[in-house]
């Protein structure tokens, strides 16, 4: 089953990509077209997962026309449960 996610302020894309490779449909979303064309770059030598969406746009004003799923974060962004601390 599929999953549709969004990051947004995607950055460089790591967190679109471990999204995707653990089998969401991600759109990834920032204003700097820099920051877009080295996620794409990223994305083109990553393996598996599915494609992502990448879409330049002003955060402030972006309407995206569909609904997003909350998932986990990314390993990076997890907080720490007490046990693993």
């Amino acid at each position: 089953m599929w999953h549709d996610g969004d990051t947004a302020g995607c950055g460089s894309g790591a967190e679109a990509l471990w999204l995707a490779s653990h089998g969401w449909r991600v759109t990834a979303a920032d204003i700097s077209s820099e920051a877009l064309d080295s996620a794409a770059e990223l994305a083109a030598s990553f393996e598996g997962g599915a494609p992502v969406h990448w879409v330049e746009a002003e955060l402030t004003t972006w309407e995206p026309g569909v609904q997003f799923d909350r998932g986990p974060p990314p390993p990076a962004t997890r907080r720490a449960e007490p046990s693993e601390r």
